[in-house]
C-alpha cells in the first residue's frame, strides 16, 4: 500500500509540475515582422480588422483580441512593424495587423491572437519603455521591456 501511495504522490507532483508552460521555451505565437513595404501595402480588407479589447503584454508576448468579418473563423494574421522609431519619451513605433486570408462575408468572428515581441525587443534593446501604436485602430499600449 505504501508503494502505491508513493507512486501516486510522485505522479501527482509530476503532473502538477508540468501544468505551467515555460514562455521562454514555447514562445507565444507569430513573431512581429519588421517590414516597411508590407506595412505600407495596406489593403481595403485590412480595415475590417478591429482590436476590440485593450492590448495586453506579458513578458515578450502581445495578446490582441481581434474581431473580423469572414466566411470561416481563425484567420491568419500578421503583425507588421514599419521599422520607425519616433523619438519621444518614451520612444514610439507603429504596428499594423494584416489579414493573409482576406475573406469578405457577412459572418463576424472574434479570436485571440498572440504575437512574439522578440524582434522589437532586439530593436529597442537600449530602451526601458516603448509606446506601441496601432494607428489603424486608435489604440496603443506602453511596453515596459524586461
Amino acid at each position: 500500500m505504501t508503494k502505491i501511495y508513493t507512486l501516486f504522490t510522485l505522479l501527482t507532483l509530476v503532473a502538477l509540475g508540468c501544468t505551467k508552460t515555460d514562455e521562454a521555451l514555447l514562445g507565444c505565437g507569430n513573431p512581429v515582422l519588421i517590414d516597411i513595404e508590407k506595412y505600407n501595402n495596406r489593403t481595403h480588407q485590412d480595415s475590417f480588422l478591429n482590436i476590440i479589447e485593450t492590448p495586453v503584454i506579458s513578458n515578450k508576448c502581445l495578446t490582441l483580441v481581434v474581431g473580423y468579418s469572414g466566411c470561416n473563423g481563425k484567420h491568419d494574421l500578421e503583425l507588421i512593424n514599419d521599422g520607425s522609431i519616433q523619438e519621444s519619451l518614451p520612444v514610439q513605433t507603429s504596428l499594423r495587423l494584416i489579414d493573409k486570408k482576406m475573406e469578405l462575408c457577412d459572418a463576424y468572428f472574434t479570436d485571440t491572437y498572440e504575437f512574439d515581441l522578440t524582434s522589437l525587443k532586439e530593436r529597442f534593446k537600449n530602451e526601458k519603455k516603448v509606446q506601441l501604436n496601432f494607428p489603424d485602430q486608435n489604440k496603443s499600449i506602453l511596453w515596459e521591456i524586461q
